[in-house]
């Protein structure tokens, strides 16, 4: 075998497997009252979102609940300008358009809270902040004769995390309240990807005739996360929140892979070769950094607010994983405000600015999104028989966010000693959401 395709297979998975979807925070809102105003809550929240919020929000529960929030319908729109690239000459090479319209359905939170006491309040939450697919297929003709030349690329890559676990809130007097949640995490990565192209010259096979790569990796982490909470209210019109998110500890994490490389020549025998085992396992130690969200409410008349709320996160290098995270700002700008005792508009602005600190490959993107959110929610009262009040909530919002950045890109150059080039490219993604969520206070 030519030495060049002797090595091919080490090239190639390195630059096809890179299964790193946008890594923002969340999503998309995983609470009602979040969902309706952009997700400046971490000062206001009472509900069961308040696990994931701030759970020091628990220790202002005044009733047990029960929430349900679901994002109905996500529509994903990603376009990478000139993302896939063949050169088989100077002067003949071709790029295309990396384009993907996903519509998915997308559970957010389920979450129970309940009263223990007067002053403390438990609850359970399952989140999902993350759920992507990405797929793409893209060919690539080169047609000047007497040369023709066909690429095709397919890719699909599939993301998603879920945070799981209690939480505890405690009202240590009527203006001071703090809480703690410890999630059990759980976060999946996989990519296939496949590649072929054929040269041929008036007819014939050129003696570089076809190539063929597959690829797929498949990772699986295993993750702990306490997270801290506090609220105060220095007055009655004010209101101040703090969460402290401490980095995800990685417990455990599996990887494996494959590559098949197949290349046929002209007048020569057809070469491949196969690895089953590209990957090693994922040591013990820190997957995600740790964050600060801060936020400041004025409380208004009928149980409604306006705030404004900000997001630190710290840089971290986890080279177990080859990931490296950048230091990151976020803010949201928003309310909720009753029109009568039993409707209540929002609204938010908010942004979601990618961590990602270096892009590997195709499917790895680095992207900031700036987007809105509004909806309104409905409050249905039923008097019980014999005393006693069940408060159903209804929660419909929708989100949109336009996200600008930059996504790797990916090129077969047969003028290159490597073959596989790697790139960058400016992107615009566009993300709308329906956001439908329930709620029974008891």
């Amino acid at each position: 075998m030519n030495r060049r395709w002797q090595w091919l297979l080490l090239i190639a998975v390195p630059a096809l497997a890179a299964p790193a979807l946008a890594a923002n925070r969340e999503d998309a809102a995983l609470d009602n009252s979040a969902a309706l105003s952009g997700g400046v809550v971490v000062a206001t929240i009472r509900s069961g979102g308040a696990i994931w919020y701030n759970p020091a929000g628990l220790g202002g529960n005044a009733r047990g609940k029960l929430d349900v929030s679901l994002n109905a319908f996500v529509l994903r729109e990603r376009s990478a300008r000139g993302a896939i690239e063949g050169r088989i000459a100077e002067d003949l090479e071709a790029s295309s358009d990396a384009s993907s319209l996903e519509l998915s359905t997308v559970p957010s939170s389920l979450v129970f809270s309940r009263r223990i006491s007067d002053d403390v309040t438990i609850g359970l939450g399952v989140f999902v902040p993350r759920q992507d697919v990405y797929r793409v297929a893209v060919s690539t003709p080169i047609e000047e004769p007497p040369v023709r030349y066909v690429q095709r690329s397919e890719f699909t890559a599939i993301a998603q995390r879920y945070h799981v676990g209690p939480a505890v809130g405690w009202a240590v007097s009527p203006r001071l309240r703090l809480g703690l949640a410890l999630f059990g995490i759980y976060e999946s990565e996989s990519l296939s990807a496949r590649l072929w192209s054929r040269i041929s010259i008036d007819g014939e096979e050129a003696p570089l005739s076809s190539l063929l790569i597959l690829a797929d990796e498949s990772i699986s982490r295993f993750g702990v996360q306490p997270t801290l909470g506090a609220q105060w209210s220095p007055t009655d019109a004010v209101q101040l929140g703090l969460t402290v998110r401490a980095p995800i500890v990685r417990v455990k994490g599996t990887a494996e892979g494959a590559a098949l490389v197949q290349f046929a020549a002209t007048g020569e025998d057809p070469v491949s070769d196969y690895d089953p085992d590209t990957f090693d396992d994922e040591p013990f130690g820190l997957m995600a950094p740790p964050s600060v969200h801060g936020g400041l409410a004025l409380a208004l008349d009928g149980g409604g607010f306006v705030g404004v709320a900000a997001e630190y996160r710290t840089a971290l290098d986890d080279p177990a994983a080859e990931k490296r995270y950048a230091a990151v700002w976020n803010v949201q700008i928003g309310g909720l405000m009753p029109l009568s005792e039993t409707l209540a508009v929002g609204v938010g602005l908010f942004t979601d600015h990618s961590d990602v600190a270096e892009l590997d490959g195709l499917g790895d993107d680095r992207v900031d999104f700036y987007g809105i959110t509004g909806g309104v929610r409905l409050r249905d009262p039923l008097t019980l028989e014999g005393g006693g009040e069940l408060v159903f909530e209804t929660t419909i919002g929708a989100r949109y966010a336009v996200g600008v950045g930059q996504a790797g890109g990916l090129g077969l150059d047969y003028l290159s000693d490597d073959l596989i080039t790697t790139f960058e490219v400016d992107v615009v993604h566009h993300t709308a959401a329906l956001h439908i969520g329930s709620a029974l206070l008891f």
